[in-house]
């Protein structure tokens, strides 16, 4: 900067007050682009939004869509109190989430089972796929089942990812 306008005397520190305040340019860390991972994760979502939509016409399988909600706890985080005091709730017993588990066909609710004792387990989760799987190959023997699950722990147990290789 003296260089180009030897007569201006700016301090440094100026300069950079300038460069943030007025340009708001602010000083950051250099960052690689890396085409190529975002080239990789953009492919394999279109391979699979493709498989997805080939299941979904193929008339001999039948897709199984698998979801749970949990419920049962205070759903609000705000309300009234007195100025100048908290807002607390009071209870006299700890409360227990209630989970609703969800399988959903073209053909409407396959299966819908609540778990009383808090969140879904592993252990739960396993009770309700045997108990589905049974259904639905009763239901839908001439079909191949393909189950859509999202990614909650419970989902990935071993127990599960064998019965979903099989």
């Amino acid at each position: 900067m003296k260089r180009k306008f030897p007569g201006i005397k700016i301090s440094r520190s100026t300069l950079h007050t300038m460069q943030r305040k007025v340009l708001r340019y602010s000083y950051k860390r250099i960052t690689t682009y890396r085409p190529y991972k975002i080239a990789n994760k953009t492919l394999k979502r279109i391979m699979f939004v493709k498989k997805f939509l080939e299941t979904l016409k193929d008339p001999t399988k039948i897709m199984i869509v698998i979801d749970e909600v949990g419920f049962g706890k205070p759903l609000r985080n705000y309300g009234y109190s007195v100025i100048g005091e908290p807002l607390v709730y009071k209870f006299r017993k700890k409360l227990n989430n209630i989970t609703c588990t969800a399988s959903i066909s073209e053909n409407g609710i396959e299966l819908l089972r609540f778990f009383y004792e808090g969140g879904t387990t592993t252990e739960y989760f396993k009770q309700y796929f045997d108990k589905l799987l049974k259904e639905m190959k009763l239901k839908y023997p001439e079909k191949g089942l393909v189950f859509v699950l999202d990614n909650l722990w419970a989902h990935k147990s071993t127990y599960i990812m064998k019965i979903m290789q099989d």
